[in-house]
């Protein structure tokens, strides 16, 4: 089985499982046998055919930003970064609004092309989910985006000649881009396992019995 097989069992298996939880199929206490054949009668079925699944090149984008940070580019640090955090805010929501909220796909797109960054990590995080993420988090991802807006719409600026240039105007140290992300990572897994406990579940059932399939 090659690295892509493996990665679309690891995504797609623990969906599997929580929707299976979902209907009332299996449950925590199930037995290996019962699982993995509950499972395979679900791939079976036509099921898989009706499932909107969301894609991201989330894998790809980490590898080439671990690669930025290590050979301290800058600018691709801080842009790489600014699109996965968006990304991942993107993807949270889509759970939060659409799977909890019951948005429709139109209501979502709405609301996350109109609401700022900042206001998806403050406000908006509150109302949808009753937990706040600390204002320090939240200013450093806001700097982190003007920043990448820093870099990716480039303006010239008129300095006087003696002045000291300063290519961007909001210093982010690149070292910290990486633990960043991964507090953000942690923020929104705790969120969905609160409101979603068959996730949590699924990821359980999933390391208990289909531990012959590599994680990343």
């Amino acid at each position: 089985m090659d690295i892509d097989e493996k990665k679309i069992i690891n995504k797609v298996i623990p969906i599997i499982i929580s929707a299976l939880i979902n209907d009332g199929l299996i449950s925590d206490e199930s037995t290996e046998k019962e699982v993995k054949e509950a499972v395979q009668a679900y791939i079976d079925s036509d099921n898989i055919d009706s499932w909107d699944m969301v894609i991201t090149a989330s894998d790809v984008l980490m590898e080439t930003l671990e690669y930025a940070v290590d050979n301290n580019q800058y600018d691709a640090s801080v842009t790489l970064t600014g699109i996965i955090v968006e990304q991942m805010i993107n993807e949270f929501y889509n759970d939060v609004l659409i799977d909890k909220h019951n948005f429709s796909k139109t209501e979502y797109d709405s609301c996350m092309k109109v609401i700022p960054t900042k206001d998806k990590l403050t406000w908006l995080y509150r109302i949808t989910t009753s937990e706040s993420i600390d204002s320090e988090t939240v200013s450093r991802i806001d700097n982190i985006r003007k920043a990448r807006n820093d870099v990716v719409h480039y303006k010239p600026k008129r300095e006087n000649i003696n002045a000291t240039i300063k290519w961007q105007n909001i210093p982010v140290d690149i070292d910290e881009l990486l633990p960043l992300i991964d507090k953000l990572k942690r923020y929104f897994q705790e969120c969905i396992y609160t409101i979603f406990p068959e996730n949590k579940m699924a990821e359980e059932l999933f390391e208990k019995f289909f531990s012959n399939c590599d994680r990343d």
